[in-house]
């Protein structure tokens, strides 16, 4: 049995990243990791894997189970109970500096693809912790900034991915970000804490603050949240106690949260035990390598082995992953000069981006791989980015290159989406994000065609800074004002017109495919099938295709494109198969002035590759299905109307519709050819017809033709 002062300090953090153990209650507490990069130890054993943007290009849910895995096995063997991923926040702005830890643009896809990574990191016994809850898209003053935000948008687009993830996992803790939502900080927001996460999503877990962001401890209690981070017993237990004495806080709040911080206690003691498992890297490297997109290829890829290939940039030492708390030691970092060298007859690099005295040999290889890195005062927690551009020498270096040789491949080491003006002076762009500690490997493979770069983007690349939709109010010290409502990224660029540089959803492969034979079959109000058959036509890789269903609308109050489901297809060489998605209620969701409504009218259901190539489409109405209500006012015409209910209809009423039309109970003529009979029999209720042959039609035989409609209804 607890006492109160033990239950106020289970509410509280102990040390740096763990929760209050009271050994006389033999309550041991929680230990914790960051992990969107990896899970983070001291001593650096564990493997740095792809970030979250790379990760998200796979459009693979699979994928993203079998990385959750990894992450899952390594904070078993390092006695991590809970893991700080994954990061869910939208990529509202390419300059964000925490992007790299960041799935997407779009929430159908940053949803769906976390709940498996989540799935994966629990299959090992591990808890999960979800952030940065919410609308915390910015690092500028991230601790004080007030998201000014209209409630559709939050709803429609900021907190649609954590709803997913909430409803398809049971993911342990959601933490609290350190910004204000229209006015309220987050860590005592009751609308979005309780009101929209406890009753309206009926989670059921713990609520935690991110580190040092709960401003006022009675408050954030007070209104959902459960637990303090870091460890800061000094200050609040006396507060909390205090509250609970004058009635701010009752005993019986203060129990339910300790049985939430409890039950995951105990969840994380029962699972110590756990079976352990390998990490098979092979795997680990092929998953990151197809994950790899490619931009633009003009032939240069694949490598073959006898090219002679010169490397310039970072090829000896790659920025593997994004800055900030997520940044982990690892012992563990391939190079690509090392790997690549292990394949090619001739290779040589050049450290660095200074070529000055070595401008005379660069004609003598047949491949030039240009690695163009952000530097690291970008990507990284607490602070944005200031420009898409990369570094000047390192665009100059590119261009001094041309003037010798014009084979020049880039490759792209970068958290988010990146300024690619110079895209036609090279032959061929691959974008590898923060690949890991064997995202070396998995370039190697690729750029020798043992491996297919099959990853599509997860956000836009615009054109330029001046196309980036909030681009002169993001970034704001005070009041962040989401003045583009839901106009971000693909959606932005497709209603409005503005064509980006590479579309969301767009990427080459080694092989060509054929979408072929697409199907729209219609099962309900709201229920679709879309079927169609997708071919690999190339005759010696395999590689992956994601067929992405979008939602076209005229609603000028809505974007014009959205994403609502997407399938991954995987695919020998000369192989076909059928892809089969399905949709249904909640694909068509939308919030209108604060409230959850079904669209209705006119849309089209678009077959896609990208936000930009749609392969096919179908207008569709969308409206609810009315149900008829069966008694004897139920109109004649509502029941020949509906193919489900006419034949049995025409059964029980074709000899009195046809005495009541043409004064015989017998004919072969058809009364619905004519406008006059036609319309006067379908607005006619059932009783009606009772007075025209009673001996036929009486109110018993309407009783028993209502109970047959109803069993069929």
């Amino acid at each position: 049995m607890l006492t109160l002062n033990e239950k106020v300090r289970l509410l509280t953090g102990e040390g740096g990243f763990g929760t209050c153990s009271i050994p006389s209650g033999n309550i041991k507490g929680i230990r914790m990791a960051d992990g969107p990069n990896g899970v983070k130890t001291e001593d650096g054993r564990n493997l740095c894997i792809m970030n979250s943007g790379l990760m998200a290009s796979s459009w693979d849910k699979e994928l993203c189970y079998e990385v959750g895995r990894v992450l899952g096995i390594e904070a078993v063997e390092s006695g991590v109970d809970m893991i700080l991923a994954p990061a869910i926040n939208l990529k509202r702005n390419p300059l964000a500096g925490r992007n790299f830890e960041y799935y997407s643009e779009d929430p159908v896809l940053t949803g769906t693809l976390a709940a498996e990574y989540i799935k994966g990191i629990k299959s090992m016994g591990v808890l999960v912790c979800a952030k940065h809850f919410a609308c915390n898209n910015q690092e500028y003053r991230r601790w004080t900034q007030n998201s000014v935000v209209d409630d559709d948008t939050l709803r429609n687009l900021y907190l649609k991915a954590f709803e997913i993830v909430v409803k398809q996992t049971d993911v342990d803790a959601i933490m609290a970000s350190y910004n204000q939502v229209n006015g309220v900080a987050v860590c005592e927001n009751r609308y979005l804490l309780t009101d929209i996460l406890r009753k309206e999503w009926q989670y059921k877990g713990v609520l935690m603050s991110d580190w040092c962001a709960m401003n006022h401890c009675v408050e954030s209690f007070q209104n959902g949240l459960d637990l303090e981070m870091p460890g800061n017993a000094h200050n609040t237990v006396p507060k909390l106690l205090e509250a609970v004495e004058n009635g701010k806080l009752s005993e019986e709040d203060v129990n339910r949260k300790v049985e939430r911080i409890l039950a995951l206690s105990e969840e994380a003691a029962e699972k110590k035990n756990v079976c352990a498992a390998t990490i098979d890297v092979e795997k680990l490297i092929q998953m990151t390598g197809e994950s790899f997109v490619l931009l633009k290829n003009d032939g240069i890829l694949p490598f073959e082995k006898t090219d002679k290939v010169l490397l310039i940039g970072t090829a000896n030492h790659p920025r593997i992953q994004g800055g900030g708390c997520a940044e982990m030691k690892t012992n563990t970092v391939k190079t690509p000069y090392e790997e690549i060298a292990k394949k090619a007859t001739i290779c040589d690099c050049v450290d660095g981006y200074d070529i000055k005295g070595k401008e005379r040999i660069l004609a003598k290889y047949d491949k030039i791989v240009v690695f163009l890195t952000l530097p690291e005062d970008c990507d990284s927690e607490a602070f944005d980015r200031k420009t898409l551009c990369f570094p000047e020498e390192q665009i100059a270096v590119l261009r001094k290159i041309r003037q010798y040789n014009v084979n020049l491949l880039v490759v792209l080491q970068n958290g988010s989406a990146v300024d690619l003006s110079f895209e036609n002076e090279v032959k061929g762009i691959l974008e590898t994000y923060y690949a890991g500690s064997y995202g070396a490997c998995a370039l190697a493979e690729v750029l020798y065609g043992n491996m297919n770069p099959s990853g599509k983007l997860a956000e836009s690349f615009p054109l330029s800074d001046a196309d980036v939709p909030n681009r002169s109010f993001f970034g704001q010290p005070t009041d962040v004002c989401y003045i583009e409502k839901e106009f971000i990224g693909y959606r932005y660029y497709t209603t409005y017109g503005i064509k980006p540089r590479y579309p969301f959803g767009f990427g080459l492969s080694y092989c060509q495919f054929e979408i072929e034979h697409v199907t729209f079959e219609q099962n309900g109000a709201y229920n679709f099938t879309i079927g169609c058959e997708v071919t690999n036509t190339s005759g010696r890789f395999s590689g992956k295709e994601t067929i992405q269903i979008y939602l076209k609308s005229q609603n000028p109050f809505e974007p014009r494109m959205q994403l609502l489901e997407f399938a991954s297809v995987r695919l020998q060489a000369g192989e076909t198969k059928h892809c089969t998605i399905l949709l249904n209620r909640e694909h068509f969701e939308r919030y209108v002035s604060g409230q959850k409504l079904m669209r209705t009218g006119s849309y089209t259901l678009c077959v896609a590759t990208s936000s930009e190539q749609i392969i096919a489409e179908k207008e569709v109405a969308l409206a609810e299905e009315t149900k008829l209500e069966f008694n004897e006012n139920t109109l004649v015409g509502s029941l020949l109307s509906e193919e489900k209910y006419r034949d049995i209809t025409l059964t029980y009423m074709k000899r009195i519709i046809n005495f009541w039309a043409y004064g015989m109970f017998e004919t072969d003529r058809n009364f619905e050819e004519n406008v006059f009979l036609k319309n006067s029999i379908y607005n006619m209720p059932l009783r009606a017809f009772s007075y025209f042959a009673p001996e036929e039609f009486d109110d018993k035989s309407i009783e028993c033709f209502l109970t047959e409609l109803k069993k069929i209804s």
